[in-house]
């Protein structure tokens, strides 16, 4: 199976070579994957071991203490502090393994040499270890490994060694997260307050980030290089692995690292809120909400050099002037990313009076991170496994806007009672009146809302930082050079391509386009209901309910493509969007007899 990417799954990842189909500059990253598909020569190809079922776990525990002052009749204060103790997850069987590149070290839970012997043999040759045990251990698992004197090693040591717990990272204890919030009732009376608090919150990593380190002493990745000394290709498909490659020490895959110094990222929030009640069953409220979070995850490539003028030249697994040279792509979790939140809110809510009840919200939101990666296509997980930004040494060029925040959001949702029919405002003494117009409901829930933050990007073929981000599977933008928003918007253009260029030759950057720059088609959902309930007898009632998704049939389109190396598809709104009831116009007739 082939992706756009430059995939073959499950085993094989396509590069371009110089044997490709000819190349136009416009021609996108799947055309060219695909010439090198028909021809079967693949940049590289890899072979992949997983490893056991992994069976990890740990306690988290908190402290907290809160006391609430009332200072006088109309101010009172909220304290608090809370402790959280959050050690990193131990895998039962140990089988687990970090990368510390300060000092070039694989770093191993010691339980693995009690439980199985050590780690894998073809885990320890994917990087040259040095060692198959650390010193006061043995590896019966291993007997007869050693590394090749051909290559720089790296050594293996046990978590204690390298003085950390068996989660093999830091277990910091010094996530103290103070609060405080008070509320003030500046007219002596409850019609009006005015709230305000501010707090520390300690963000809990748990599955992917545990994962990164999980199998890897029972797993390992090789990569094979399609690149010859003079530039021709060493295999063809059906061969994925030339003869020469068949024991290949070095060029492994870490999938992955996470800091060993890590530390949980943490969120201070804070808001200030104006609440006023405008009669005994209407109130509004505006607030203001801030959020600033740091040291959120980034996933690097270790091995990555500078962007540079220089091509670069695997030598035989990376360039010459990366620091691992027996490794191929250390992927690691870092503590690189930011993230800031700022929004107005407004929000009315009716209580039912008159048979007509609301609540009606609206935000502006100002969301900016360095955290999302180069392109962001969703909101990110807890971590981007094996997909490395660009450049670690600029992450600060991927601050922007965030994919799923949208600029202004609308929600209305309310029921109106019709007045007609027994109880209500214009009632009849006619019992066929009353059941035929009497007790219906109406019932909306809508949305508007702009659209999401889309990223323009490019084929990395024509990258000019010379990182290889083709062979990392990194994701390239290009520069900017107009105005992304066409003179007469279109379905068919509704960006402007001619806005954008590949990066010049030997810039030696990023595109400078930024994260998020463009702004996708908005969602106008207007949701509908109509029901009505009957009373057959006491105890016995029947409901009648009709449901209408999108009941305007507005057509909400989803974001068009983005990829400026196909001019085809780029900025052409092709379909409607399905999430958030933004699709066609659905609906459905029920009954329903309560007893």
């Amino acid at each position: 199976m082939f992706d756009g990417y430059g995939s073959l799954s499950p085993k094989s990842r396509l590069l371009p070579t110089t044997m490709a189909c000819s190349r136009s500059i416009r021609m996108s990253s799947r055309e060219t994957h695909s010439c090198d598909l028909l021809l079967g020569l693949p940049g590289s190809t890899y072979f992949d071991v997983t490893g056991p079922r992994d069976d990890a776990g740990g306690p988290q525990t908190s402290f907290y203490s809160q006391d609430e002052w009332r200072v006088n009749d109309r101010l009172t204060v909220n304290a608090g502090v809370r402790w959280e103790l959050q050690p990193p997850f131990v895998d039962k069987h140990g089988i687990q393994a970090n990368f510390d590149p300060r000092t070039n070290t694989v770093i191993v839970n010691k339980y693995i040499y009690n439980t199985l012997g050590g780690p894998a043999f073809g885990f320890l040759q994917s990087f040259n270890a040095c060692n198959a045990a650390p010193p006061g251990f043995s590896a019966p698992a291993d007997v007869g490994y050693a590394p090749s004197a051909s290559l720089p090693c790296t050594a293996v040591v046990s978590n204690g060694q390298a003085g950390l717990p068996a989660g093999l990272r830091q277990f910091y204890k010094g996530n103290i997260d103070p609060r405080i919030g008070i509320a003030y009732r500046p007219f002596k009376d409850n019609k009006t307050v005015l709230r305000a608090g501010f707090g520390i919150f300690t963000v809990t990593n748990l599955g992917q980030l545990q994962n990164n380190n999980e199998s890897n002493p029972e797993a390992n990745q090789h990569t094979f290089q399609n690149i010859g000394p003079n530039g021709a290709p060493l295999f063809q498909f059906p061969q994925t692995v030339a003869p020469s490659q068949l024991n290949q020490i070095g060029g492994a895959t870490l999938g992955q690292a996470t800091d060993p110094h890590y530390r949980d990222p943490q969120s201070a929030q804070w808001n200030v809120t104006l609440e006023r009640e405008l009669n005994p069953n209407t109130a509004v409220r505006v607030s203001y909400v801030g959020m600033n979070s740091y040291r959120l995850n980034v996933t690097v490539n270790l091995n990555q050099i500078a962007p540079s003028a220089q091509a670069y030249v695997p030598s035989p697994f990376v360039d010459p002037r990366a620091p691992f040279q027996n490794w191929g792509i250390p992927f690691s979790t870092e503590n690189l990313g930011f993230q800031n939140y700022q929004a107005m809110q407004v929000e009315a809510t009716h209580k039912t009076g008159n048979g007509l009840s609301f609540q009606a919200n609206y935000a502006w939101t100002h969301d900016i991170s360095d955290a999302q990666g180069d392109a962001p296509t969703a909101f990110p997980g807890e971590t981007s496994y094996e997909l490395a930004v660009v450049d670690r040494f600029a992450v600060g060029l991927n601050r922007d806007n965030v994919e799923g925040a949208r600029r202004h959001r609308f929600l209305l949702t309310g029921t109106y009672e019709l007045p007609f029919g027994k109880g209500r405002r214009w009632s009849s003494q006619s019992r066929v009146a009353n059941g035929v117009l009497g007790g219906w409901s109406l019932n909306t829930v809508t949305l508007i809302e702009t659209g999401p933050y889309l990223t323009p990007t490019i084929s990395p073929t024509l990258d000019q930082t010379n990182t290889n981000p083709v062979g990392v599977g990194s994701i390239v933008r290009p520069d900017l050079v107009g105005n992304p928003i066409p003179t007469h918007r279109t379905s068919s253009n509704y960006f402007n391509i001619d806005a954008f260029a590949p990066t010049p030759v030997g810039a030696a950057r990023v595109g400078n386009v930024g994260v998020g720059i463009l702004e996708g088609p908005g969602t106008v959902a207007v949701n509908a209901g109509l029901s009505k309930t009957m009373t057959l007898r006491e105890g016995l009632r029947l409901r009648f309910e009709a449901t209408f998704t999108n009941v305007l049939n507005h057509t909400n389109f989803a974001p068009p493509a983005t990829n400026v190396s196909n001019r085809n598809t780029f900025g052409v709104l092709q379909s409607a969007q399905t999430a958030e009831n933004g699709g066609n116009r659905t609906g459905q007739v029920a009954l329903r007899l309560d007893f």
